[in-house]
């Protein structure tokens, strides 16, 4: 919206660039947990992999 204050409407343009900002740091915040968690788990089940494949007995 133009306010015919040129400095008003650049705070205004900026404040809405930071709101967006904020979103898209939020959603990658939210997907990087997500993957952390999923690598976590992944790491997990390889090492109860290869810890059953070691077994002595081969079972």
């Amino acid at each position: 919206m133009t306010s015919g204050n040129p400095v008003q409407d650049r705070l205004d343009e900026l404040d809405e660039q930071e709101a967006s900002a904020r979103v898209l740091l939020e959603r990658t915040l939210r997907l990087a947990v997500g993957f952390h968690r999923r690598a976590e788990h992944a790491a997990a089940e390889l090492d109860r992999t290869i810890a059953y494949l070691e077994r002595p007995d081969g079972h």
